[in-house]
């Protein structure tokens, strides 16, 4: 990572970037995902210093995230490094983004969003949404309604939902990507919701997929739809 990206990534944890250096470090992360580990400790640190609100965090939050990544230097990147140093590395980067954010908690409350997927999962999901071919399909159920966001260039698509809810006891939700020829492949079975959201990157090929369905399973899934879908969307 060059030293400008590096910096990024605290006010990144904190989303206190611009949209351009916001790519610059998604685009990063995928390519270098041993980076990842330290984008979800500086989320935890910063996670326990603020409070959702409505309000936005304060234009003072990205300069002063990035003044104090400024004066500390970056520890050089190692290979297999011993247990050592892990311990000592992991609670240095926590207490410098605690230090970062704060600063600014100091003149004002700063909005911090909880993260509970995992960093690769995340960093696809802003991706999908951000991509410039990205379009959204409705999925409409009885009850409930979900939104499917897909990027044909990226080959991925984003499933919403926040009105799902958890699928009975025994049973779960499936999502299916419909290919050309009719047939319905799996794309992952969904987790449950997790403060009445439901999100999930599909698993497969989405670029070559004509639409996409879902399902009520077993729990665990099936390897083919077990009955008619409850919605389907047509890409």
């Amino acid at each position: 990572m060059t030293d400008d990206t590096y910096q990024l990534l605290a006010a990144y944890a904190v989303d206190a970037v611009t949209d351009e250096e916001r790519t610059r470090v998604e685009d990063y992360l995928l390519s270098r995902p041993e980076h990842l580990a330290e984008l979800d400790s500086l989320r935890d640190a910063a996670a326990g210093l603020g409070a959702q609100v409505e309000t936005p965090p304060p234009a003072s939050l990205r300069a002063s995230v990035l003044d104090a990544v400024a004066q500390t230097r970056p520890l050089p990147p190692v290979t297999e490094p011993p247990a050592r140093l892990l311990a000592e590395k992991r609670p240095r980067r926590a207490w410098f983004v605690a230090a970062a954010a704060a600063a600014v908690i100091g003149v004002g409350t700063v909005a911090v969003q909880q993260y509970d997927r995992s960093p690769a999962e995340q960093v696809a999901i802003s991706q999908v949404a951000g991509a410039s071919d990205a379009r959204s399909y409705d999925l409409v159920m009885p009850g409930h309604n979900a939104t499917v966001t897909r990027s044909k260039a990226m080959g991925k698509a984003v499933f919403r939902s926040t009105e799902l809810g958890s699928a009975p006891s025994g049973r779960a939700y499936q999502l299916w990507l419909q290919q050309p020829d009719g047939s319905m492949l799996s794309a992952g079975v969904l987790p449950g919701p997790k403060d009445g959201a439901v999100q999930m990157v599909l698993h497969g090929d989405a670029a070559k997929a004509v639409g996409v369905g879902i399902t009520m399973e077993p729990a665990g899934g099936s390897t083919s739809p077990s009955g008619k879908p409850l919605a389907v969307a047509a890409f």
